[in-house]
C-alpha cells in the first residue's frame, strides 16, 4: 500500500473515530435533556389526593368491577410515575422487528408524559427518539444516533395521537380512570365501557373491552396515523397482558399496539415493562 492510500486509510479511520465521539456526546446530552425535562414535568404536577372507600360507585359496571381489582385497598391517587421498558419495534407492514428501549414519566395532574426511546436500526446504528404530551399537544422527534433528525412531527393528529396513546397507557397508573377532571366514562355493555379525555379544547374517545376475570384486555380507537400523504384516520388497538402487583395495583407489564389496515393487520410496537416506580419525581 502505498503512502496516498495510508494516509486515506487513517482519515477514513479518524472520521470514524470523530462521529463515533460524536454521536456518543450527542447520544447522552439529548438522554440528559429528556430526563431533566421529565424531572421538571414530574415536580410540577399536583399533589395526590385521598381516595374514598366509595369512589367508584358512579362508574359502569365493567370498569367499576376492573377498578375494584387493580387500586384494591390503595388509600390516595398516584401522582407521577416512571418506568423502563424493553422490547420490539417494527417500521412498516410485514418489517422486521428491531430492538428498542425506553423510559417514560407521567404526571397524573394534569395528565401528560414524556418518553425517551432507542431503537436499534442496525448494528451500531440507533435511532433516539422524544415523544411527550403536554396540556394536550404532542409532538414527536427523532434523530440518527441522537446527532442527524430523520423525523418531526407535531399538530392536531400527533396531539390526537398522543392523547390516545395517554388515555390507553393509563393501565399503569388506574387512580388517574377516577379523576373525572380529565377522564369519564359512558356505559356500552357488561364487558366494555368508553372513556373520553379531556385536557381544555382537546378530547379523544377510546373504547376499553375487559375480561373475564373484570381486566382490561384491549383499548380500540380511530387514531390518526402519520403517512407520506398526512394523517389518516385509522383504526388501532392496544393489547394488555401479564398483569402483576405493583406498589399495591393490578398493572400490566407486557403491551402490544397495532395499526387495523385494510390490508390486514400492523402490530408495530411490543413492550415490556422492566421497571416501574411511583410518586418520586427524579429520573433515572
Amino acid at each position: 500500500m502505498n503512502a496516498v492510500a495510508w494516509l486515506v486509510l487513517w482519515v477514513a479511520v479518524l472520521v470514524i473515530a470523530a462521529l463515533a465521539v460524536l454521536f456518543g456526546v450527542n447520544g447522552r446530552r439529548f438522554a440528559e435533556r429528556v430526563r431533566k425535562e421529565g424531572r421538571r414535568r414530574m415536580r410540577a404536577t399536583a399533589p395526590a389526593r385521598d381516595l374514598a372507600p366509595d369512589e367508584v360507585g358512579y362508574l359502569p359496571t365493567p370498569v367499576k368491577r376492573y377498578l375494584g381489582l387493580a387500586i384494591r385497598d390503595r388509600a390516595r391517587t398516584v401522582r407521577t410515575l416512571r418506568l423502563r421498558h424493553g422490547g420490539r419495534f417494527c417500521l412498516r407492514p410485514g418489517g422486521r422487528w428491531l430492538p428498542i428501549r425506553g423510559e417514560q414519566y407521567v404526571a397524573a395532574d394534569p395528565p401528560g408524559f414524556l418518553w425517551w426511546g432507542r431503537l436499534r436500526a442496525a448494528p451500531g446504528v440507533w435511532i433516539d427518539a422524544r415523544d411527550q404530551l403536554c396540556d394536550g399537544r404532542a409532538s414527536l422527534i427523532a434523530r440518527l444516533d441522537a446527532t442527524i433528525t430523520v423525523g418531526n412531527a407535531s399538530g392536531p393528529g400527533i396531539d390526537q395521537g398522543g392523547m390516545l396513546r395517554l388515555l390507553g397507557e393509563m393501565v399503569w397508573f388506574p387512580t388517574a380512570f377516577l379523576d373525572d377532571r380529565f377522564v369519564t366514562w359512558d356505559a356500552l355493555d357488561d364487558r366494555s365501557a368508553r372513556a373520553l379525555l379531556r385536557q381544555g379544547n382537546h378530547e379523544v374517545r377510546a373504547t376499553y373491552h375487559f375480561r373475564r376475570d373484570g381486566m382490561p384486555r384491549m383499548v380500540t380507537a380511530q387514531r390518526y396515523r402519520d403517512t407520506r400523504g398526512g394523517a389518516v384516520l385509522t383504526a388501532w388497538s392496544g393489547r394488555f397482558d401479564d398483569y402483576r402487583l405493583v406498589d399495591g395495583m393490578m398493572v400490566p407489564l407486557e403491551l402490544e399496539a397495532r395499526w387495523h389496515l385494510d390490508s390486514g393487520d400492523w402490530p408495530y410496537a411490543r413492550i415490556k415493562v422492566e421497571r416501574i416506580e411511583y410518586d418520586r419525581d427524579d429520573a433515572f
